[in-house]
């Protein structure tokens, strides 16, 4: 009879005939138990892998642009366009714009737990724009089809970004609302709105989730001029704990 090592080893790695198959192929008595553990011990490793759940401190994060002098929807949502569709910076969304990879809902077998949700504009955004986004919008995480942390943007700080104090360009100071840098909120990672441990806001596997700004359109300034609208480049991060299953 003639028998298969690896799959003896796995399928009964106390067998007499994997034992002595072992000492056969010039390994001594010591030499083949030792092999005979190891290749039991992978095997048991492989069969509890498969259950074995990876836990990491990862954000979820999407990007949604408007351009200059175009008027904005209502809701304004996130979550909901993958990457390798929708718009990005350079065509159809890319790793850069958003690590979704389905619409609205995670990757099976994935949960997140939201422990902040972090509104980021780019910089250079017009103050204007900043200001009407302020006054005409709130922004929601809705979870299935219920509604979590309604607020004023302004309530879920950026905690990051760029930081200057450099000279205004020639350009910038004959703009008649003079900017250099513009965020929403302090660029600290400490300056967020955190949500309570025993809050937290659980994103199941399979369970639609999306980010909303709600409230009223409004056009954005225009490019030029003493404006110097560039549209609205925006992100929303949901920051917390990510689960999947061991790779």
């Amino acid at each position: 009879m003639r028998y298969n090592l690896q799959n003896m080893i796995q399928a009964r790695p106390d067998s007499t005939p994997a034992l002595k198959l072992l000492q056969r192929r010039n390994h001594g008595p010591r030499m083949a138990h030792a092999a005979m553990a190891a290749g039991a011990m992978a095997a048991n490793l492989g069969a509890v892998a498969a259950g074995l759940i990876d836990v990491q401190q990862m954000p979820l994060y999407d990007r949604v642009i408007v351009a200059a002098a175009t008027a904005t929807t209502n809701p304004i949502t996130f979550f909901t366009v993958p990457s390798g569709s929708g718009t990005g910076i350079s065509g159809v969304k890319q790793i850069w714009d958003t690590n979704l990879t389905q619409a609205a809902r995670l990757e099976a077998p994935r949960s997140f737990m939201v422990r902040a949700v972090r509104f980021y504009v780019e910089p250079d955004i017009a103050q204007s724009d900043l200001v009407n986004l302020y006054k005409n919008y709130v922004l929601a995480l809705i979870v299935g089809d219920k509604q979590y942390q309604l607020a004023p943007i302004w309530f879920f700080p950026q905690g990051g970004g760029a930081y200057s104090n450099g000279n205004l360009t020639t350009a910038r100071l004959a703009d008649t609302t003079a900017q250099q840098f513009i965020a929403n909120g302090a660029p600290d990672p400490n300056a967020i709105n955190v949500i309570a441990e025993n809050l937290a806001v659980k994103i199941e596997q399979g369970e639609n989730f999306r980010v909303e700004l709600q409230g009223n359109s409004f056009t954005t300034a225009t490019a030029g001029g003493t404006t110097f609208g560039v549209g609205l480049n925006m992100r929303c991060v949901l920051d917390g704990v990510l689960s999947r299953q061991v790779q």
